[in-house]
Order: structure tokens, then sequence, then C-alpha cells
């Protein structure tokens, strides 16, 4: 156990791309009250503390639009981890922004209206505002207990993803002619009684949780994933959050092209992916439109006369038979914002 008088506290680091993980040694690059780093590089309340605070040094990036933050911990009942996050601007901040109240089993959701002269939060998502972009940010952790008894809350792993603004689209020939599917369980969201027509989400989460050999129904899944605050199950921290209370590391991620996923699949990993289309024609095959966005499973690549093709799961099939669709990759690329779901074992 390491306390927070050993955290080096350096101020301020960089971060290079469109992605940053925190975990384990890293966490000691920041600043901590009433909190230690175990054994196992996780940030847990100091004994006989109900409360505490971690907070990362300064980073600073390339300049972005927009942020999504993950985390991976465990809070039991009575406990709570609450993330909070600010961006700067040039070298102005914006205020603390919170992805609300969390734990293992539960959760008080995201909270509305949080916004000020240069970000705000909706739900998942973090925007920056006005004509400049961020050009850094830092993030702070909560943990709290209502008694001494209880277990700390932990925090292994926290995630950024940002959606860079100079990032231009590439065309890597990297598993160009990529053929591999994936033996992925099936599962349609319309099955599920009275919420079905909305869990997308945690059907496809819960795809890929069985792939990996972790079984649960969807229904407890969605349970598990739904934010109490926006009142939704497609909360994409939220999803990722809940998949590592089961032991997986699992975050979100923006990708800007089709060999990053590609290369995923040819490691055995399948992504769950946000898409959005106006009518059901836009995607060849699809059930139906996504106007307000819809999360899929992707489980493989083949070429078909001469043609590539993404194939995946789609929840939003009739039944679970028909849940296994192959969409052509060019109308796939336009239809998906390039947020994924990252989830694999530890």
């Amino acid at each position: 156990m390491i306390s927070n008088n050993s955290f080096k506290n350096l101020g301020v680091i960089s971060c290079s791309g469109e992605m940053f993980i925190n975990e384990k040694e890293d966490f000691y690059n920041g600043w901590g009250q009433g909190i230690s780093i175990n054994n196992v590089g996780e940030i847990v309340l100091n004994e006989g503390q109900l409360g505490g605070i971690y907070q990362s040094p300064i980073i600073n990036t390339e300049d972005f639009k927009d942020l999504i933050c993950s985390w991976n911990g465990l809070a039991e009942d009575k406990s709570e981890i609450e993330l909070f996050i600010q961006i700067k601007q040039k070298e102005k901040w914006s205020g603390w922004l919170t992805y609300g109240k969390w734990w293992s089993n539960g959760n008080e959701g995201s909270m509305k209206n949080q916004k000020d002269n240069l970000a705000l939060i909706d739900v998942d998502l973090v925007k920056v505002l006005g004509e400049g972009k961020g050009n850094g940010f830092r993030y702070k952790i909560r943990l709290k207990r209502q008694e001494e008894a209880i277990a700390s809350p932990k925090i292994r792993l926290i995630a950024i993803a940002l959606n860079l603004d100079n990032v231009t689209e590439q065309t890597s020939i990297e598993y160009k002619d990529l053929e591999r599917e994936l033996d992925l369980p099936q599962r349609s969201q319309m099955i599920v009684p009275e919420v079905g027509s909305v869990i997308c989400s945690p059907t496809s989460l819960s795809m890929v949780l069985e792939y990996y050999g972790h079984f649960e129904e969807t229904e407890k899944v969605a349970k598990g994933v739904f934010d109490y605050g926006a009142e939704i199950y497609g909360n994409w921290s939220y999803n990722v959050a809940y998949a590592g209370t089961k032991g997986f590391k699992a975050y979100v991620a923006r990708y800007k092209e089709l060999s990053q996923i590609k290369r995923m699949i040819n490691k055995g990993i399948p992504l769950v992916a946000s898409i959005k289309t106006k009518t059901a024609e836009e995607l060849q095959g699809s059930p139906q439109g996504y106007p307000s966005g819809h999360l899929v499973v992707i489980r493989g690549f083949k070429i078909k006369n001469e043609i590539e093709y993404i194939i995946v799961n789609d929840p939003a099939a009739l039944d679970n038979e028909s849940v296994r669709k192959e969409y052509i990759s060019s109308q796939f690329l336009k239809a998906w914002n390039g947020v994924v779901y990252c989830v694999f074992p530890r």
C-alpha cells in the first residue's frame, strides 16, 4: 500500500494521439487526499477514511472537439465513485463536470444542465464550446463510503477518448483484405418485454460478455448500465464501467479508420460500435433506420464479389436467429461515428 505522500505530483504531462489511459503506476503522477494506491495499482480509500479525492496532473493534448471518459472500478452498496473532468482552452479552464455518482450495482445517473462558457457535458460526451478547441484536460475522482466497515471503492483504470480536430482521413492498407469472423452469440433486444426497443447498448454488451464466457441475462445487464439521470440504457461510459465490474478491461475509444477495427478483430476482440442512419436504405439489410443512434457488435469481415462486407450482430433484429448481418463496409463507414466499446479480459 502506497500512501498519497508518495505520489510524484508532476503537475503537467502530455498525451499524444486520441487515446489517454491511466492505470496502475500511472496514478502516481497525480495527487491525493485520504486515498492510497494499493499493491495491485488501484486507487482506494485509506483505512478509516469515509471519503477521499484523487486528482490527475494537467494533461496537455492536441486540439480536440470533444472527449468521452471511461472508468473501471468497484463500489459496493453504500459506497460510490464520482468522476469529474475539466477541459482547457488555451490557458482558460472550464468548471468541473461530473459523470454522476456511480456504484457497481447502479447509479444516481448523469446530471443535466452542466455547462459554462467553455464546455458542456451531454450524458457521456464532453463538448468544447465556442470557436476554440480543447488543448488539455484533467480529471478528479471522489471516493466515498458510508461506514468504515464497508470495503473501499476502488478505481483500476481511467480512459479518455479524444475527438481530435486535426486528424485527416487515412487510407491504411493494413489488414486490407482481412476475412475473419468471430463466433459471437446472438441476442435480439426486441424479444425483451417492455424495454426491448431501447436496449441496443446493453444487448450488444451482453453478447460481448458471453463471447468471453461471462453469461448474464440481457435484462440484468440493462439494469446494471441504466443511467437514472438521463433515463437511458445507452450511456457509453456506464456501459463500459459495468463491464469493468465483471473483471474486464473496458473503455470507450474513438477510431478513425477501418484498419483499427480489423486489427482488433484479427486479435479475436469484437467491438461494440455506435451508428446512426435516417433510413434502412442507408445501410442495406438493416432491420430499420436508426435516426436516434444505435449500437451493434462488429464480429468480422468478408469479401464477396469484390465488395467488402462488415459482419455485425445487430440487436434490432426481430429474433436471435436473424441478428447476424452483413453490411457493405462503405455504407457502414458513413453510418458509424467512430465510437467503439473496447472490452477484453485483463
